[in-house]
C-alpha cells in the first residue's frame, strides 16, 4: 500500500551542517577557538562576532573535523596543527545533540511523523555506492523525536539495521520473517 509523502508541505530535514546547528555549536567551540587564535598570535578577526560567523561558515561546510581543520587551513592561510583539530573533534558530540535538538523541533513543527509501527514491513531508499537502492525491511524500533526508525532486513541477519528517515519509506509492506 502506498503511502501519501510525510513531508509534502515540510521543509526539508535540518543537516548537521545546517545553519542554526552551526551556529549552536560555534558558541560553543568559541572560546576554545579563541584561545587557539590567541596563543598563535592571530589577530586576523577583530569581534567575537566576526570569529563566530567564520566558526558557523566552516561548520556549514563540512561534516568531518579533518575536512572543517583543512577548510580553516586554506581560507585563513595558517598551517593547522593538531591543537585546532582537536577543538572540531572535541566539539562533535556536542554538534550531534545540537542536530537532533533542531530535528526535534522540525519534527515538532511539521507535525512528522515515522508512517510505520515496531513489527510492520516497509520499503526504502537508501543510498548505496553512490546510487539509490530499494530495500525492504522490518521496523525494529521508532524514534518519534526524529521521525525515524532503526529497520532491519528480514532475510540478511549479517547486514547491519539500517536507520531510516519518514521521508525515506516508500510503502508498507507485509513481510514474513526469516526463520
Amino acid at each position: 500500500m502506498p503511502l501519501s509523502p510525510p513531508l509534502k508541505d515540510a521543509p526539508p530535514r535540518p543537516q548537521i551542517t545546517s545553519r542554526i546547528t552551526s551556529q549552536k555549536t560555534a558558541e560553543i567551540m568559541y572560546p576554545h577557538f579563541l584561545e587557539w587564535l590567541q596563543l598563535r598570535g592571530f589577530r586576523t578577526f577583530k569581534t567575537e562576532d566576526e570569529i563566530k560567523l567564520y566558526l558557523t561558515g566552516a561548520l556549514c561546510h563540512h561534516k568531518d573535523s579533518f575536512q572543517i581543520t583543512k577548510w580553516f587551513e586554506d581560507r585563513m592561510s595558517v598551517e593547522a596543527d593538531e591543537a585546532l583539530y582537536r577543538i572540531f573533534w572535541d566539539v562533535q558530540p556536542q554538534r550531534r545533540q545540537n542536530h537532533q535538538v533542531e530535528v526535534g523541533e522540525w519534527v515538532f513543527r511539521n507535525r512528522i511523523r515515522f508512517p510505520a509501527k515496531k513489527g510492520d514491513g516497509i520499503t526504502y531508499h537508501r543510498l548505496e555506492q553512490g546510487r539509490t537502492a530499494r530495500r525492504t525491511g522490518i521496523v525494529v524500533t521508532v524514534d518519534p523525536m526524529t521521525a525515524s526508525a532503526v529497520v532491519r532486513s528480514p532475510s540478511d541477519k549479517e547486514r547491519a539495521a539500517d536507520r531510516v528517515m519518514s521521508e525515506d519509506v516508500q510503502t508498507l509492506v507485509a513481510v514474513l520473517a526469516a526463520k
